[in-house]
C-alpha cells in the first residue's frame, strides 16, 4: 500500500462514455494541452510553473499548501514560482462545446467552463428535468379507485392526499356504487336463470303429480313429466356451477395478481436489504473479470459500476466505478459517486466522512491494497446529486496496474473482490 494514497485522491468528472453498469456520464475530456494534472478538468484561472507546467490557479495552490514540488516532474516549487496564464486563458474562452443534449433539441454552444452549469440545469436533460416515466414514479395510494396522479417522492404524496381528500371521498363513492351495482347485476342474472328455469317446467308433485289440481296422467305422460323434472333439475345444477366456476375463476384471478405482485415485492426486497442494511461496508465481487478487464483495456469508453449501497438503511447511497485510467495507459482508474435516494432531502450536505477501499487479495492476503480518502465538502462530487448518479466521482486516476491484477493473485476463480467502507464523520 502507498502510503500516501489517503492524501491524493481526487475529484474526477465521469465521462460520457459506454457503460458495462449504469449511469453514463454528461461530458468528455478536455484536450491535454487545456487539462490540470489534477483534476483532469479544463483549466480554471491557468497559471504556469516557473518549471513551464500549467495548473488550475486553485488546484496548484492547495497543492502547494500541503507539499513544496510540483506534481508532474517533482521539481521544487512555491506560490512564488506561479505567474497567469492569460494567453492559454484566452485560447480556453475562444472554444464552444455543443451541449450533450443536442440530440433533444438544445442548440448551446457554451464555453467549457460554463458546460457543467449547462448540463445541471439543461431543460433538455430528459433524465434530470422532464417527467420520469410513471414505473419510477410513486402512484397516488388511491389509484385503484381512479386517481391517476403520480408523484416524485414520499413528500409531494402526502401533500397531494392532504390536498385532494374531498377529490378522494369522490372516487371512493363512485367506485362503492360502481361495485353495488355489479352486486345487483349479478344477482340479476342469477335470478333471471333461475326463474328461466322454473318456467321452462311446472315440477311434478311427490306423488309425480303437477302442482296444480290436474286429473291422473297416462303411463306414457306420468314417463314425460318425469322426464322434464330430470331436465329441469339438471339445468338447474348447471347454471349453479357455471355460477359458481365464473366466481372461482374471479377469485384464483385475483389471486394469481397477489401472488405475482407479492413475489416481484418479495424479490426486490431479498435484493435490497443487503445494499440497504449493509452500514456502509460493501463488498464488491466482479464475476467474469478477466474478460471484462480486456474490455476495459481495449476501449477506455467502458466502465464498470457497483450495486447501489447504502451509508446507513435511510442514510446517504453511493456506488463504485473501475475503468481504464485516462492518464496511464495499462492501469485501472476506482471512484466513489454519491446516488440519489429517498432520503436525501432529511440528510446533511454536502457528505462528510472517510472511504476506505480495499483491493482484496485472496491468494497472497498480505498483499492485499488498503486506500483510504478524506471526503472533501469543497467537491461537486459530495454535495446532493440532482440525478440518479452524480456526475463526478472520487477517488484514483491511477489506482492499480492491470498487470498487477491478473499475476499477482488478486483474481481467484475469476472474480475480483473490492471492500468499500463508508464512514460517516459525526463530530465536527
Amino acid at each position: 500500500m502507498d502510503a500516501s494514497r489517503a492524501s491524493t485522491a481526487e475529484e474526477n468528472l465521469a465521462p460520457s462514455f459506454s457503460s458495462m453498469g449504469t449511469n453514463d456520464g454528461v461530458t468528455g475530456q478536455p484536450p491535454s494541452q487545456y487539462e490540470c494534472p489534477i483534476c483532469l478538468n479544463w483549466l480554471q484561472e491557468p497559471v504556469v510553473t516557473s518549471c513551464g507546467h500549467r495548473f488550475c490557479s486553485s488546484c496548484i495552490t492547495a497543492w502547494l499548501q500541503q507539499r513544496s514540488h510540483c506534481p508532474v516532474d517533482n521539481v521544487n516549487l512555491s506560490v512564488s514560482d506561479l505567474f497567469p496564464d492569460n494567453f492559454t486563458r484566452r485560447e480556453i474562452l475562444q472554444h464552444r462545446l455543443t451541449c450533450p443534449f443536442a440530440a433533444n433539441g438544445c442548440n448551446m454552444q457554451l464555453g467549457p467552463l460554463e458546460l457543467d452549469n449547462h448540463v445541471a440545469n439543461c431543460k433538455f436533460n430528459k433524465a434530470l428535468l422532464t417527467p420520469s416515466p410513471k414505473s419510477s414514479k410513486i402512484s397516488c395510494s388511491f389509484k385503484d379507485v381512479g386517481c391517476k396522479v403520480y408523484l416524485k417522492n414520499e413528500e409531494m404524496l402526502s401533500d397531494h392526499l392532504e390536498s385532494h381528500v374531498q377529490t378522494h371521498m369522490n372516487l371512493l363513492m363512485a367506485a362503492y356504487s360502481k361495485l353495488n351495482m355489479d352486486k345487483e347485476v349479478d344477482n340479476a342474472c342469477a335470478n333471471s336463470k333461475n326463474h328461466e328455469a322454473m318456467a321452462l317446467w311446472e315440477p311434478p308433485d311427490k306423488q309425480g303429480q303437477s302442482s296444480s289440481n290436474r286429473e291422473p296422467q297416462s303411463p306414457i305422460e306420468e314417463q314425460t313429466l318425469s322426464l322434464q323434472a330430470l331436465i329441469r333439475a339438471l339445468y338447474e345444477r348447471v347454471v349453479i356451477l357455471e355460477q359458481r366456476n365464473h366466481e372461482q375463476d374471479i377469485t384464483i384471478g385475483n389471486l394469481s395478481r397477489l401472488i405475482s405482485s407479492t413475489t416481484n415485492g418479495h424479490r426486490q426486497l431479498i435484493k435490497e436489504l443487503p445494499l440497504r442494511f449493509c452500514f456502509g461496508t460493501h463488498i464488491w465481487k466482479i464475476e467474469n473479470f478477466t474478460s471484462k478487464l480486456d474490455i476495459l483495456l481495449k476501449d477506455p469508453a467502458k466502465m464498470i459500476y457497483s450495486e447501489g449501497f447504502y451509508a446507513s438503511p435511510n442514510g446517504y447511497k453511493f456506488c463504485a466505478r473501475l475503468n481504464a485510467s485516462p492518464v496511464q495507459s495499462k492501469h485501472l482508474a476506482f471512484h466513489i459517486h454519491v446516488m440519489k435516494s429517498n432520503n436525501d432531502y432529511c440528510l446533511d450536505w454536502p457528505f462528510k466522512g472517510r472511504i476506505t477501499i480495499m483491493l482484496v487479495n485472496p491468494t497472497f492476503p498480505q498483499l492485499s491494497q488498503k486506500d483510504t480518502m478524506i471526503t472533501r465538502p469543497d467537491l461537486v462530487a459530495f454535495q446532493r446529486p440532482t440525478t440518479d448518479m452524480s456526475t463526478r466521482g472520487f477517488g484514483f486516476t491511477t489506482y492499480i496496474s492491470a498487470e498487477d491484477v491478473k499475476f499477482k493473485g488478486f483474481v481467484l476463480s475469476d472474480c475480483l473482490i473490492i471492500q468499500i467502507k463508508i464512514q460517516q464523520m459525526l463530530i465536527e
